[in-house]
């Protein structure tokens, strides 16, 4: 069974199996929450780190999607803003009464998306 693991012909492994220093070398045991002497061994991960290990969380389309909606949801933002400043000078409204974003521009729409993505 150990074997297998070592062999890389399997990925887990469940069963009565003791704790040893020669196997603790090999494989990676789980924590004992019952004594029954039962153990789930796992092939020890390959340490890998580079520079792009921050991005490990999410895959790439994930990222992308992520950076895509940035600016289409703060150009949504800037011409929803603009809509609603159209639709008020048309009303008379006083300007700044309808709750606009920001300065108005699409820098600042932007600039609001990243931050509420960031929460700051």
């Amino acid at each position: 069974m150990i074997g297998d693991l070592i062999n890389k012909r399997a990925d887990l492994a469940v069963s009565a199996i003791t704790i040893t220093p020669e196997r603790e070398n090999v494989v990676d045991f789980s924590k004992r929450y019952l004594d029954y002497s039962v153990g789930i061994l796992l092939r020890k991960p390959e340490e890998k780190i580079n520079i792009f290990s921050l991005f490990a969380p999410f895959d790439l389309a994930v990222w992308a999607c992520i950076a895509a909606a940035i600016p289409v949801v703060g150009v949504l933002i800037f011409l929803l803003n603009r809509l609603q400043a159209l639709r008020s000078s048309t009303q008379n409204a006083p300007p700044g009464a309808n709750g606009s974003v920001g300065s108005g521009s699409l820098h600042s729409a932007i600039w609001i998306v990243y931050g509420a993505f960031v929460h700051q």
